[in-house]
């Protein structure tokens, strides 16, 4: 997701994505699981944009 050719000038991937996002940090919170390290380098992006993944959970508490 660094590079952000895919998002570029695409508003509705964009905002599917921060969706996403906050949809995945919604059921972590609920299950008292905190990511503490968001950033882009821990969003794993499909080539075409449209699925996501948030790693990386060895800050989390």
């Amino acid at each position: 997701i660094t590079q952000g050719h895919v998002f570029w000038r695409n508003d509705e991937l964009v905002r599917d994505a921060l969706l996403q996002l906050t949809d995945a940090l919604g059921a972590c919170h609920v299950r008292g699981l905190y990511h503490r390290d968001v950033k882009p380098e821990n969003i794993l992006c499909s080539a075409d944009g449209r699925a996501l993944r948030l790693v990386d959970f060895g800050l989390a508490s």
